[in-house]
């Protein structure tokens, strides 16, 4: 008795049920997550040039971040990659910083006739730090093609991480002229 019950009231569930859209209705084929906030770093090249107190406040912030670095891979918490990640980006934002100011000595100079030393002096600070960067991009470099290297062997990397890892470092080692 039960389940003539069962079956007979089987079709009128079937009737209420709203029809799912088919593959030809407008709905998108591939639907992606949006981007994870950590992944989209901006490219300094696209971005306009900013004032070098901004940059100071970015430096001040990466240096912080860089200082609980050691603290945070000792805890587990960021992986070795991401330490020496917030490591390198204070030494970028010191050539970014150095060139921002650089920028507006040239721009002060124009306008007001600032002494030539003065500005000799700046320009000279940020060669070295644009040399600090591009060295310390080289060692990150080094370190991530050693790494890729090591992963390889334990078969948890594959060779093209290993060849893109020896191309970038093949590029920041090409002399610029």
């Amino acid at each position: 008795m039960m389940l003539s019950m069962i079956v007979a009231t089987a079709p009128a569930f079937a009737l209420e049920e709203p029809e799912l859209p088919g593959p030809s209705d407008s709905l998108p084929e591939d639907i992606e997550p949006p981007p994870l906030r950590q992944n989209l770093v901006p490219d300094d090249s696209t971005l306009e040039p900013r004032s070098p107190a901004a940059i100071e406040e970015d430096l001040e912030r990466a240096r912080k971040r860089a200082a609980s670095a050691d603290r945070l891979f000792l805890a587990g918490i960021i992986a070795k990659v991401e330490a020496e990640q917030r490591v390198l980006r204070v030494v970028q934002l010191e050539a970014t910083l150095a060139q921002a100011r650089l920028e507006e000595a040239r721009k002060a100079a124009a306008e007001k006739g600032k002494a030539e030393s003065e500005i000799a002096n700046i320009a000279e600070a940020a060669r070295i730090a644009t040399e600090r960067c591009h060295h310390a991009e080289i060692e990150a470099a080094l370190r991530n093609l050693q790494r890729q290297k090591k992963l390889l062997a334990l078969g948890s990397a594959r060779k093209s991480d290993v060849n893109r890892a020896e191309q970038k470092l093949a590029e920041l080692q090409r002399p610029t002229n």
